[in-house]
């Protein structure tokens, strides 16, 4: 019985560092994905992506082309437009790696729960 104790012991205080790391590396993650969006709005020059969209979008760019009674027709995407195409990508992105992160944080935090209802006294 005694050790059947300290087995469910050594299995909370698993439970607990695996928790502890679940939490530590969402929050971490988390205040990244925080700090890229501050970038994004505030000092876009300095995220790469970005810097590398800026050097990559060209005018002469065609959204869609074509032909139609052997006649090329094109249509031009304006700047404007591009950017917040690439803006919504981005957001998007961001967004499920957000709800993915907060999924291992709550994750964490219920193994914690669990590793201390476990190893509380009395059982």
């Amino acid at each position: 019985m005694n050790d059947q104790v300290e087995e469910m012991k050594a299995g909370g205080k698993f439970l607990l560092l695996m928790g502890s790391l679940l939490v530590v590396t969402a929050v971490i993650v988390l205040l990244m994905i925080g700090f890229l969006t501050y970038q994004i709005f505030y000092q876009p020059e300095q995220v790469y992506l970005i810097k590398y969209l800026m050097e990559t979008i060209d005018l002469s760019d065609k959204a869609f082309f074509g032909r139609y009674d052997n006649s090329d027709f094109f249509v031009h995407i304006s700047d404007p437009i591009k950017y917040f195409l690439y803006f919504m990508a981005t957001f998007l992105i961001l967004s499920i790696v957000v709800k993915i992160f907060s999924s291992i944080l709550s994750a964490g935090v219920k193994l914690i729960k669990i590793a201390n209802a476990s190893c509380a006294p009395g059982d």
